[in-house]
């Protein structure tokens, strides 16, 4: 078997190829975040805290509580 080596830039492009990839995945799971914190703020504010909070008591799963409303 034989090891070979890597130059500092071909080091340098897969770190840096790594830390984009690591980037853009951070940066769908924050957007997500938003997206799913502004729907859940959009139906509490439409059918008030009251009946949101009963809609997911009563249905066990804000997700299918959500989907419902």
């Amino acid at each position: 078997m034989k090891i070979t080596t890597l130059s500092s830039t071909e080091l340098g492009m897969i770190i840096g190829a790594v830390s984009a990839v690591v980037g853009l995945i951070i940066v769908a799971i924050v957007a997500w975040h938003l997206l799913r914190k502004r729907r859940t703020e959009k139906l509490r504010d439409q059918f008030g805290g009251a009946e949101y909070d009963r809609t997911v008591k009563e249905d066990g799963s804000r997700r299918h509580a959500e989907a419902g409303l």
